[in-house]
């Protein structure tokens, strides 16, 4: 279909802009991702259930990549805390969060990266990918595993690339960014998870 592809190709482009204006108006940024990232895209499409996939999508998205910026002193290199990984618990709400958290990542890791550059921008992305996939596969299973997976995919893969590209100790980085992650995942995730399955019908009720 032409218009889920049109309406696709807007709400990415938006995001774009989003992340780009993070950097000087923050709170710009987010009021613009609210408006519209959710409420623009409204009966745009005659399929309300691939509506919701793609808005859910752009706007978890979006708000990834905002607090990623938001807060980037602590969300990058050896020690790090990203506060957007406590979003990580999300698939176990949508299936949108897999893609979502995948582009906020990339989104993030473009304008973020600096020094780590291309190579921190792929493997960090793909972290984020595998490992809102995986949480979306275990989501039957214990709530304590949903951060499970950011927090090791993160951690062996995230040092990796801070091992080839600044020559840090790849150990000591697997425990300084797991331990960064679990603070984020865990520390903040789950309380998340608490809050969003309190009112999960209203948040990600499906059409």
């Amino acid at each position: 279909m032409v218009v889920p592809r049109f309406l696709l190709a807007m709400l990415l482009s938006s995001l774009y802009r989003a992340a780009r204006c993070c950097q000087s108006e923050p709170g710009y940024a987010i009021l613009y991702c609210k408006l519209f990232l959710v409420e623009g895209c409204k009966g745009i499409m005659e399929n309300p259930s691939k509506t919701r996939f793609i808005c859910e999508t752009a706007a978890i998205a979006a708000i990834y990549a905002v607090l990623t910026l938001l807060f980037a002193p602590f969300g990058f290199l050896q020690f790090q805390v990203r506060i957007s990984e406590a979003m990580c618990i999300l698939p176990f709400f949508t299936p949108a969060a897999v893609p979502g958290l995948f582009i906020g990542c990339l989104i993030a890791n473009i304008f973020g990266s600096g020094t780590l550059g291309l190579m921190d921008i792929v493997v960090g992305s793909l972290a984020s990918l595998l490992a809102a996939f995986v949480t979306w596969k275990i989501r039957g299973k214990s709530k304590w595993l949903l951060p499970l997976p950011s927090v090791i995919a993160n951690a062996f893969l995230v040092s990796w690339t801070l091992n080839v590209m600044l020559g840090l100790p790849y150990w000591l980085n697997v425990a300084t960014v797991g331990i960064g992650q679990a603070i984020a995942c865990y520390g903040i995730g789950m309380p998340l998870w608490f809050l969003l399955n309190r009112y999960r019908r209203n948040v990600f009720q499906r059409i």
